[in-house]
């Protein structure tokens, strides 16, 4: 199946696989995910929180979100199941504290 710009980027912040992009680290992905709909959506920046991406995306339609026939209800529950996903928590958890480390000037460290 072939996905839209925004449709990378969510399957990418929520930790899904796309080819050619997906590098096997999910927090890598993640981030990658996040970076790809801050460019999706210039301007706009939700962190890592799918469900504000998606009603975002879904009403403003950047990046072709709503392309394919899914309902809003539809995507919204993709995003809750990999939200809800413990290794995902566990990493966006990881990248928040990183991303807290760096602005406060703290070098980060590896667990």
């Amino acid at each position: 199946m072939r996905l839209t710009p925004a449709q990378v980027g969510m399957t990418l912040l929520l930790g899904g696989f796309v080819s050619g992009l997906s590098t096997g680290n999910l927090k890598t992905d993640i981030r990658r995910g996040r970076e790809w709909l801050r460019q999706t959506a210039p301007g706009t920046d939700f962190g890592y929180d799918a469900i504000r991406w998606h009603e975002h995306l879904w009403a403003t339609d950047a990046g072709g979100y709503k392309w394919c026939r899914r309902s809003s209800d539809k995507w919204a529950r993709h995003a809750r199941a990999g939200m809800a996903r413990p290794e995902w928590v566990e990493a966006v958890r990881q990248l928040q504290a990183e991303e807290s480390n760096l602005a406060d000037g703290t070098l980060p460290t590896e667990p």
